[in-house]
């Protein structure tokens, strides 16, 4: 590898000057990138998933927005966070290995808010 580095670019000569522009085009694609993705303007959901019989946290069950690419697992306490939704009325889909699927409809996200939804899973 080392001399497949050596060999190629020892026929070039880079310049601080090229070193510089190559750097600033790296910056601003890393930059640019993580704006398109930062989900500013859009709303959230939060909530947490419990066991219907013990109140006890389901760790890992997948919450998603129904008709979207957006979705959760849930952590250690049974939370979710789900960011990046625009403003709509969603309905969505919890689901957890030896439960029942459930489906809540009419969750209403508005932008720069967050919504707190709590499902209880049987």
């Amino acid at each position: 590898m080392n001399l497949l580095f050596n060999r190629f670019f020892k026929s070039k000569r880079l310049t601080g000057r090229f070193v510089g522009k190559i750097f600033a085009f790296a910056t601003v694609v890393v930059f640019s990138t993580a704006f398109l993705y930062s989900g500013t303007g859009n709303g959230k959901i939060k909530g947490c998933i419990i066991d219907a019989r013990t109140g006890d946290p389901l760790i890992g069950a997948n919450v998603i927005v129904k008709g979207s690419v957006y979705g959760s697992a849930t952590d250690l306490d049974g939370h979710y966070y789900i960011t990046g939704i625009p403003s709509g009325n969603y309905s969505l889909r919890v689901s957890y290995v030896g439960y029942k699927t459930k489906e809540v409809h009419g969750v209403f996200v508005t932008e720069n808010d967050i919504v707190s939804f709590d499902v209880t899973q049987v």
